[in-house]
């Protein structure tokens, strides 16, 4: 019995990582040019030029001291995915040797499935040579979830 009870631990183990990390968008991957973040996105919600002076505070701060060309700000509806998804479980896992997977696969199977009707404003700044040099997501209400600068 000890045996069958181990195997289904060790079986078990990294289920739950694996559910968090997979499906959705990657963040590093949306930070490309113009034309293929359009493709990929759809039209932008908003566009911002250079001389623009209504842009939405959260933006305002971050773009501030920057020398831009264009910011594009699109919808996202679904998850966004980073490197870290999936670290948590897995070091969880590994402490209780694998335990912790009969509470955590539940847990990431709703929490996989929420993220789906989750909406972020992925926001895009471009300098003047059409490069993407900064890119953030913003929740609904304006607070930042993730940056990158380029």
């Amino acid at each position: 019995m000890k045996f069958i009870s181990c195997f289904f631990i060790l079986l078990l183990s990294g289920c739950s990582t694996l559910i968090e990390s997979t499906g959705g968008i990657e963040h590093r991957k949306l930070c490309t040019s113009i034309h293929e973040l359009n493709k990929l996105l759809g039209k932008p919600k908003s566009v911002y030029g250079r001389n623009d002076h209504n842009l939405p505070n959260h933006i305002l701060l971050r773009t501030n001291n920057l020398s831009y060309e264009k910011i594009l700000v699109h919808e996202i509806k679904g998850k966004l995915k980073k490197a870290s998804d999936g670290v948590p479980q897995m070091y969880l896992a590994i402490l209780t040797l694998g335990i912790s997977e009969v509470i955590m696969i539940p847990v990431s199977t709703i929490k996989r499935i929420s993220s789906n009707f989750e909406k972020h404003d992925y926001v895009s700044v471009y300098d003047e040579h059409g490069r993407c040099i900064l890119s953030e997501v913003y929740d609904t209400s304006g607070n930042q979830i993730m940056t990158g600068w380029y």
